[in-house]
């Protein structure tokens, strides 16, 4: 689960782009309305929500300051 823009409180969604100079896949959370982005994690394979990169993207948006890291 995606939590929610920690700077509008907006939707944060999964997003991905290719780069064809590196040849591999750039990941990360997005918010919906004030376009704030987490951390961009890389991805040899075709991304979807359950690859180790999207995985991480996730867990990187929704770390909050102050807030353990859920494992």
């Amino acid at each position: 689960m995606i939590k929610r823009c920690p700077h509008c409180g907006g939707d944060g969604y999964l997003e991905w782009n290719y780069s064809h100079r590196s040849r591999s896949w750039f990941i990360y959370v997005k918010c919906d309305i004030c376009g704030a982005q987490g951390k961009i994690y890389n991805s040899p394979q075709e991304p979807d929500e359950n690859t180790p990169a999207a995985k991480s993207a996730i867990v990187a948006w929704n770390m909050r300051y102050k807030e353990e890291v859920d494992t």
